[in-house]
C-alpha cells in the first residue's frame, strides 16, 4: 500500500481562467476576454460586491459556510487571475483530506447593487472547490498543479488541445497591462 499524498491548503488559487471564448453545456459561450477578466479584478479591487468572498464546498454555501475566504486577486501573466485565500478549518479539513483538487469561480454578467440601483458587470461573487470543474487544465490549473504555475510558464509552452478553448495570445503590450494594474493596485 502505498502512502497517500494530501494536499496542503495553498494560500494563492486560480480563481478565473486564461483568456479564450469557452462552450458550457448550459450557458453556452462564454467570452472572457483579456478586458472582461481585467473588469472582474478591478471590481474586486474596487469593492463592487464585497471585500472579501467566500469560497464553499461544490457551490453549497447555505449547507455549511465558508471553507475559505478570498481577500485579494492577482492577474497573471497568462490572463489568468489567482486569489490570495484564507482557508477556515473547514476548508483546511476538506483539502487535508484530499476531496477537493479543483477551483468553480462563480460570478454574475450583471449585477445590481440593491441599495442605490446600479448596474454593475462582471462581479465574482465566490468560488468552490470541486471535483468537477467547468474549466480544465487547459484553461485553468487545478490546486494540486504548482509545478509551473501561469506566472512562470515558458511563452514557448503550448496550450494543451481542448476543442472547447479558443486561445488567446497577449501581446506584449498586454502583458505590460497587467503589470502596470497589478502595481496600482499594490499601491492602493
Amino acid at each position: 500500500m502505498s502512502e497517500q499524498q494530501y494536499i496542503e491548503p495553498p494560500a494563492t488559487i486560480p480563481v478565473l481562467p486564461k483568456p479564450g471564448t469557452y462552450t458550457h453545456p448550459v450557458y453556452g459561450k462564454i467570452d472572457m476576454s483579456v478586458d472582461r477578466i481585467a473588469s472582474f479584478v478591478q471590481n474586486f479591487k474596487d469593492q463592487v460586491y464585497r471585500d472579501r468572498l467566500p469560497i464553499d464546498l461544490e457551490h453549497e454555501t447555505k449547507l455549511g459556510g465558508a471553507a475559505g475566504w478570498i481577500t485579494d486577486l492577482t492577474m497573471n501573466t497568462d490572463g489568468s487571475v489567482d486569489a490570495i485565500v484564507e482557508w477556515t478549518e473547514r476548508g483546511n479539513d476538506a483539502l487535508r483530506d484530499n476531496r477537493y483538487g479543483s477551483i468553480s469561480p462563480e460570478w454574475y454578467d450583471e449585477w445590481i447593487d440593491p441599495i442605490d440601483g446600479q448596474s454593475h458587470q462582471n462581479i465574482l461573487m465566490g468560488a468552490a472547490l470541486t471535483t468537477r470543474p467547468f474549466f480544465k487544465p487547459a484553461a485553468m490549473r487545478s490546486l494540486a498543479a504548482s509545478e509551473d504555475p501561469p506566472h512562470t510558464q515558458r511563452k514557448d509552452d503550448p496550450m494543451p488541445d481542448d476543442p472547447k478553448v479558443t486561445p488567446v495570445t497577449l501581446s506584449e503590450e498586454q502583458i505590460k497591462r497587467f503589470a502596470d494594474i497589478e502595481a496600482d493596485n499594490k499601491r492602493l
